[in-house]
C-alpha cells in the first residue's frame, strides 16, 4: 500500500491549545524539533522558589526586559498577565524572535544587553534555540548568531529580575520554552485529538466523536457538542468548519465512553491496542473522501503523532479491512452533502475551491468549497 503525502499529513494535522481562562495559554516545549516558524512563544525562567518569571516589557533606558511573574500548573501557564508574547521567524538555527506586542526583533546590541530592532537583517537579531547538559539536568540555551557567547537568559545579579544577553555565568539562568497552542481546522473538515493527562471543553464551533466499528461499519459511539467536556484520555474525531478554535482545561471529568474505539498517544509512539490500526486521512482510492485507513501495510502498527488518536479495532470487531473505513452518511449521522445550486465562474467573489484550497472551475467534479460550505459539483 502506498503512504500518504507528507501535504495530506500536514492538511490533516492539527495542534491543540489548552487553557484555564483564555486564549493566552501556553503549554511547554519538550521537544524543540517540533519548534516552526509562527510558533508563538513565552521565555521563562522556572525559579526553584516560585520565582517563576516570563520576558516582560522593555526596561525604560531600553537595554533588557522585566520578568514577569506567571504560574505553571500541570505543564500550562494559564494566566501570562504582562508578559510577552514571541512569535518565531525565520527557520531552525536562524529564528528571528518577534515581539508580537511591541512589534520589534529581540536582538544583541553587541555588548552586554538585549534590546529592540525593527529590522531583522543583522545577524545580532538571529538566535539558534539547542537544548545541553549541565550538570547532569537538560537545560534550553537561546544562543545570539552574532556572538555565540552569549545567550538570551534571566539575570538575578540586580534588584530585580532581568532577562538579558549575556555570557553564561552562575548570575545567569537558562530559560524554558511555552508554546501557545492552537487547533487548525484544515477544509477537510476533521481532525483528531488525545490528550492524556487533562478534560477538555468542547469549542463553539466544533463538535468532538468518539468511534466505533459495528457489524464491519465505523459509527459514530458518541458526541461531544460544544461546552461538553471530552474526558482525559479520550481520543475523538472534531469536525467543524475551517478555523482555528480554542480549548479550555475542564475542571469536570466528563463522561467516558467505554465502547471507544479511538486511542492516543501524548507523544509520537507506537500504537497499541489493537489488532488493525488506522490513521485519519484521504480515502486513498477517493481523494474527495476523508476516513480511517492504514497508516502502514495490511493495518499494522505505525507511529502515531503526538496528541492525535487513531482508530484500533481488535479482530472481534472486523477483520482486517483492505484499506480502511471511508466516512459517510451513515457513518456520521450527518445527510449527504447538498449539489451546488449553479456554477460560478472562476475569479468572481462566488468562486469555487476544492479541498486543497485551490480555485476551481464551475467544470471541477467532485467536493468543492463556495462561501464557507461544501457541496458536490455533479457529473453533467
Amino acid at each position: 500500500m502506498k503512504h500518504f503525502s507528507t501535504f495530506w499529513k500536514i492538511l490533516l494535522a492539527i495542534t491543540f491549545y489548552a487553557s484555564n481562562v483564555d486564549a493566552q495559554s501556553f503549554e511547554r516545549v519538550t521537544d524543540l524539533t517540533s519548534l516552526k516558524a509562527g510558533d508563538e512563544l513565552l521565555l521563562v525562567y522556572e525559579g526553584a522558589k516560585g520565582d517563576t518569571l516570563a520576558l516582560g516589557p522593555e526596561l525604560s533606558n531600553g537595554r533588557n526586559r522585566l520578568g514577569q511573574k506567571v504560574s505553571i500548573s500541570n505543564g500550562v501557564i494559564d494566566n501570562i498577565g504582562a508578559a510577552h508574547t514571541i512569535r518565531l521567524v525565520g527557520e531552525k538555527e536562524n529564528w528571528s524572535l518577534y515581539d508580537i506586542l511591541d512589534g520589534t526583533y529581540l536582538a544583541f546590541d553587541g555588548t552586554d544587553a538585549l534590546v529592540s530592532k525593527t529590522n531583522i537583517l543583522s545577524d545580532f537579531c538571529k538566535w539558534r534555540i539547542y537544548v545541553e547538559d549541565s550538570n547532569g539536568k537538560k537545560i534550553t540555551r537561546i544562543h545570539n548568531n552574532g556572538n555565540k557567547n552569549y545567550c538570551l537568559v534571566r539575570n538575578a545579579s540586580l534588584n530585580y529580575h532581568t532577562f538579558g544577553c549575556y555570557k553564561i555565568n552562575s548570575n545567569n539562568f537558562s530559560t524554558s520554552i511555552f508554546r501557545k497552542i492552537t487547533l487548525t481546522m484544515g477544509a477537510v473538515g476533521y481532525a483528531t485529538l488525545y490528550y492524556g493527562d487533562r478534560a477538555l471543553v468542547v469549542p463553539e464551533g466544533v463538535s468532538a466523536h468518539t468511534m466505533r466499528v459495528e457489524n464491519d461499519q465505523l459509527v459514530w459511539s458518541k458526541t461531544y457538542a460544544a461546552g461538553a467536556t471530552i474526558p482525559q484520555a479520550t481520543g475523538v474525531v472534531l469536525k467543524g468548519q475551517q478555523g482555528s478554535y480554542t480549548f479550555k482545561i475542564s475542571q469536570d471529568e466528563g463522561e467516558a465512553d467505554a465502547a471507544n474505539m479511538l486511542k492516543g498517544t501524548d507523544e509520537a509512539a507506537t500504537t497499541t491496542g489493537g489488532d488493525s490500526y488506522f490513521f485519519l486521512s484521504p480515502d486513498p482510492d477517493n481523494t474527495e473522501n476523508v476516513g480511517f485507513f492504514w497508516g502502514a501495510d495490511n493495518g499494522g502498527a505505525f507511529i502515531n503523532g503526538a496528541h492525535k488518536a487513531y482508530l484500533a479495532v481488535p479482530q472481534s470487531a472486523s477483520a482486517k479491512r483492505s484499506r480502511g473505513y471511508a466516512f459517510t452518511s451513515q457513518t456520521t449521522g450527518v445527510d449527504a452533502l447538498p449539489t451546488l445550486p449553479a456554477p460560478t465562474a472562476p475569479g468572481s467573489s462566488q468562486a469555487l475551491v476544492n479541498l486543497w484550497g485551490q480555485q476551481v472551475s464551475s467544470s471541477y467534479k467532485g467536493i468543492v468549497i463556495k462561501n464557507g460550505k461544501k457541496y458536490i459539483n455533479p457529473k453533467k
